[in-house]
């Protein structure tokens, strides 16, 4: 009965919050309909600020390498007490995750910055990006590659060439049931936070390619990583 009742409940709230989705829908495409032009212009004016900020879309990526490298000097006089005292050790472990945090920003916003400053760049400023594109580059692979050999300094149980392409491989296998455990749930967060994430996104363009404000290619691109993303997931979920 406890079942049956749970399972009422829940049939009860997928429905209501499809009819809910469906409402919110149905009203925004009556508002974007009533002022597509105005709604068209918004985008377009949009369009422009991105563009229009060319080579500055590598400023937030140059600010989060200069937060990991403060972050990675912290540890220099950390380093060597991590072997005497089990505090100082956390700490420097610590520090070094938050480092690999800003490094793992920083790679997106690397694309993110060349990809439109590519774009929007005149011809006489396509060599300013270029130039940022190199600096930002080894800062983050030098970045990335130090902090992994202060790890394995403190865990010279750990393996893998940073600069080798088996590196995701070879740090796994050095882990133990513990951290993997915890990959394995961070990697559910993470495949949670994308999933809803894509969603949005396409129904959002689903709203706007109503009035043909986005581009069908858009669709193909965002719908094929989440294709991806989910087929990867089922695939490796029933193999046997």
């Amino acid at each position: 009965m406890k079942r049956e009742k749970q399972s009422g409940k829940s049939t009860a709230k997928f429905l209501g919050t499809i009819l809910l989705c469906a409402l919110l829908g149905g009203v925004a495409g009556y508002c974007a309909a009533a002022n597509g032009d105005a709604l068209e212009n918004v985008l377009n004016q949009g369009k422009m600020l991105v563009q229009q900020l060319g080579i500055w879309w590598f400023l937030p990526g140059f600010v989060i390498l200069f937060l990991g490298w403060v972050l990675y000097g912290k540890t220099k006089k950390l380093i060597a007490q991590t072997g005497e005292d089990d505090e100082v050790f956390q700490r420097c472990n610590r520090i070094l995750g938050r480092c690999m945090l800003c490094s793992g920003g920083a790679t997106p916003l690397f694309f993110i910055a060349i990809t439109i400053s590519f774009y929007s760049a005149e011809t006489q400023n396509i060599l300013w990006s270029m130039g940022l594109a190199i600096v930002y580059l080894t800062l983050l692979i030098v970045l990335e590659v130090k902090a992994v050999q202060r790890t394995k300094f403190i865990f010279p149980e750990k393996q893998g060439d940073p600069l080798s392409s088996r590196f995701q491989k070879d740090w796994y296998q050095s882990c133990d049931e513990a951290e993997r455990q915890k990959m394995g749930q961070c990697s559910y967060r993470a495949f949670q936070a994308t999933g809803k994430g894509f969603l949005l996104v396409m129904v959002g363009m689903c709203l706007l390619s109503c009035f043909q404000l986005v581009q069908p290619v858009w669709a193909l691109v965002v719908g094929g990583l989440w294709l991806l993303q989910q087929m990867t997931y089922l695939w490796y979920a029933n193999k046997v």
